[in-house]
């Protein structure tokens, strides 16, 4: 919204900045999580469709994944694994940042 303006000046906006930063944190989070989850399920069925049911380190996964992704499993791995948490840095930036704030007692 260009007509916008920090909440210091323009505290009145600030219902509707609450509004969307709250969508923004609740989105973010949810698909984060969905990657995950996906993530998951998906490294599960391929482990148990290749015989794996015993996994005791995210080593033995990415090993496990080699008959489907070749060589290159553990950058694959690496890769889902960074980028999920990747996607809930800035969500959870956000909420700390507000957290640090009531903390000490200032208006956010």
């Amino acid at each position: 919204d260009p007509s916008a303006k920090p909440l210091k000046w323009a505290p009145w906006q600030a219902r509707k900045a609450f509004q969307r930063i709250r969508a923004d944190t609740l989105v973010g989070m949810a698909l984060s999580n969905l990657i995950a989850i996906a993530i998951i399920f998906t490294t599960a069925a391929t482990l148990h469709k290749a015989g794996v049911t015993d996994i005791s380190s995210s080593t033995a996964a990415a090993k496990a994944l080699e008959p489907v992704a070749g060589k290159l499993a553990f950058v694959i791995f690496a890769a889902g694994i960074i980028g999920t948490g990747l996607l809930a840095v800035p969500v959870l930036a956000g909420s700390a940042a507000f957290a640090v704030g009531e903390a000490l007692h200032w208006k956010v």
